[in-house]
């Protein structure tokens, strides 16, 4: 029993929104919140150009859940509830805070395939653009000024996308008694001129102990000029907090989670980047969660 709820908690406990290939029985489901923390050190642009800036940060809260509709279809959603942005200015000589919302996520997920052990399922979503602050919030400069004593722009801060996202995707998935493997791909079409992105994962879970689960995790999205593209498209973005067009990554994480009591979890997730970082910073991410499968 321990290593098939584990097996639905690590699977279904990723950011992103739900690695879970199995879906919950009607009326039953999952829930989490965390806290995410980024401490970045380096803005890489749409070129690959990699610049030094001033003290950067982001601390979000977030929440995943999903639900099962009927025998094999699940409803889930995702969101950043809040989203706080600490930038520092060299110019003005202080650290400047920006604080929003999240646009949420919904979508459905129906597992097409179950035989034995092995489970694939097909995904849908829509994230909706409910924060609109797509200007420029502060200007980035560089770590150091120049032989001239000016501090020089290498990009601007931005806190809203303020653009349609419709993602559909496959999710394939093997349990054993104590392990799991899964892996997923999605085409994600971005609106407003954005360019689309294919997303994917693989991951590996054990079952460490009778409280102690792990999983390891490696992901990526990559941004690429749609068919449908004209020259009035919005260039790439050119802010750290990967806001916005053209925004690329690949990244690797290590979970850990600890079931404080029956279907309550603890979890920690260090991640950090692995390359192909565009239009966003570097640096590691730390995450604190607690979820509850019910």
């Amino acid at each position: 029993m321990r290593s098939a709820l584990l097996v639905l908690v690590l699977l279904g406990s990723t950011a992103s929104g739900a690695h879970a290939q199995w879906t919950p029985e009607p009326g039953h489901g999952y829930l989490k919140v965390w806290v995410k923390w980024l401490q970045g050190f380096q803005y890489v642009n749409a070129q690959g150009e990699h610049f030094a800036y001033q003290n950067y940060s982001e601390i979000f809260l977030a929440t995943y859940g999903d639900v099962g509709l009927t025998d094999g279809l699940a409803l889930f959603w995702h969101t950043d509830v809040v989203r706080s942005f600490m930038l520092r200015d060299p110019v003005e000589d202080r650290l400047r805070g920006h604080v929003t919302g999240g646009d949420p996520a919904l979508g459905l997920r129906w597992r097409f395939l179950l035989r034995d052990r092995l489970a694939a399922s097909l995904t849908g979503s829509v994230r909706a653009p409910l924060i609109q602050r797509t200007d420029e919030r502060q200007v980035v400069y560089e770590r150091d000024p120049g032989s001239d004593g000016v501090y020089d722009r290498v990009g601007g801060l931005r806190i809203g996308a303020g653009t349609w996202d419709l993602t559909a995707g496959v999710k394939v998935g093997y349990a054993f008694d104590r392990w799991h493997l899964g892996g997923s791909v999605a085409y994600q079409a971005r609106l407003k001129g954005f360019d689309d992105r294919i997303l994917w994962s693989l991951e590996a879970g054990l079952t460490l102990s009778d409280r102690w689960g792990g999983t390891l995790r490696a992901n990526g999205a990559h941004s690429f000029s749609p068919i449908r593209g004209d020259a009035d498209d919005p260039p790439p973005a050119d802010t750290p907090s990967g806001i916005g067009n053209g925004v690329s990554w690949m990244g690797m994480a290590v979970e850990l989670d600890y079931e404080m009591k029956p279907t309550w979890y603890l979890g920690l997730t260090l991640e950090g980047g692995l390359g192909l970082l565009r239009s966003q910073t570097g640096g590691p991410v730390t995450s604190l969660s607690v979820s509850h499968v019910y």
